[in-house]
């Protein structure tokens, strides 16, 4: 996976933005309208394939091109599981987050599964940060609420049991499962004067935080994604000053290594949106999405592609709208893009693994899927 990394032009598409975006939100608007006011069960496809929040705050369910979307309530942020039979959603207000399970392939059934409360928990502060590998687990964030005032603890949630169990507390730069191990958990991690010095360690533990060991021993790592070949972070290779952005670099740490650098590049430091992880992978391990920010500060998204020899990586860009996150279907093949476009919306687009035939599939935020 070593190689020298050079930047190509990514190719934008050129099909008509207003015409895919009206189309969606007529269908968006049917769909909302034949299921306002439903409670019970609601008819989806037989694999939940993508969900996104509506700009009423609605977590919408729609097959891949847009079509079909219903509602299954209000919700903050939502998370398909990778066995695509489960949704994990949270509910926000000023007393308590609720953390609630969609489940059900052709129909989808609502059971709340945990409640993190004031004054324990502090309000609005939960952050779902993805599935293991069997969907049995949610790795998530909280702000708890001690004598000594908040601290960030990360929390695993037993997507049987409601069982959540505290692995660890600190600052968090990130956690990912592993992808074929599902008791195998990594994060990032630093304590105020760690954060101040710029180092952050990785650590890899189960979903109880029993076994836990240090990977790293100096530096800053950010954003670990657990893909197949290996552990993918972010490391600091100089600070930021007033007037600039700290740079970093990816690595990949694989089993029994010291890790090595993907290339030669340097960008500012990952910028993770909603529930969209700063780094991405494909199944194969060889294609990469990292959501970073430049050195002026400005959000960017990155395609890296490390099946040649020399690794080459590309921005990733829509005509007519400014790309906001983006993730990577397991396949490679597509991309899922969070969007601004130039009136201001924000769009929910899938476009190829090249860039082309970008479809917006509506108008929301906070997308996932299970590609």
């Amino acid at each position: 996976m070593a190689g020298r990394l050079t930047l190509t032009n990514g190719r934008g598409s050129t099909r008509p933005r207003t015409t895919l975006l009206r189309a969606s939100l007529v269908a968006t608007a049917l769909a909302l309208a034949s299921c306002g006011g439903q409670t019970g069960t609601i008819a989806t496809p037989e694999r939940i394939a993508l969900t996104y929040l509506g700009t009423a705050g609605r977590l919408m369910l729609v097959a891949p091109d847009g079509r079909g979307a219903r509602s299954l309530g209000a919700a903050s942020q939502a998370l398909i599981a990778p066995d695509g039979a489960r949704v994990l959603a949270t509910a926000a207000s000023t007393q308590a987050t609720t953390l609630k399970l969609f489940t059900g392939t052709r129909h989808q059934v609502a059971r709340s599964l945990a409640r993190l409360a004031a004054p324990r928990w502090a309000p609005n502060t939960v952050r779902l940060l993805g599935w293991s590998a069997d969907s049995r687990y949610v790795v998530l964030s909280a702000d708890e609420v001690t004598g000594g005032g908040e601290q960030t603890a990360l929390l695993v949630a037993n997507c049987s049991s409601g069982r959540i169990v505290t692995v660890a507390t600190g600052n968090f730069l990130g956690a990912s499962f592993s992808p074929s191990l599902a008791d195998k958990l990594v994060y990032s991690r630093a304590t105020v004067e760690q954060l101040d010095r710029g180092q952050s360690l990785l650590y890899e533990t189960d979903p109880g935080g029993r076994a836990t060991r240090a990977l790293t021993h100096s530096g800053l790592a950010y954003g670990p994604a657990w893909g197949p070949r290996g552990i993918v972070y972010a490391k600091l290779l100089t600070l930021g000053s007033e007037t600039r952005s700290p740079l970093y670099a990816l690595w990949v740490r694989e089993p029994g290594s010291a890790g090595h650098r993907v290339g030669d590049f340097a960008a500012g430091p990952p910028s993770a949106i909603g529930t969209a992880m700063a780094i991405s992978i494909s199944e194969s391990g060889t294609r990469i999405v990292a959501n970073l920010r430049t050195p002026s500060g400005k959000r960017t998204s990155l395609a890296i592609d490390l099946t040649h020899r020399r690794a080459a990586a590309r921005q990733v860009t829509l005509v007519g709208a400014k790309v906001l996150s983006a993730t990577i279907a397991r396949s490679g093949r597509a991309l899922l893009i969070r969007a601004r476009a130039a009136n201001g919306t924000s769009e929910i687009v899938t476009t190829t693994w090249a860039g082309a035939r970008a479809h917006v599939i509506a108008a929301g935020s906070d997308p996932s899927w299970n590609g």
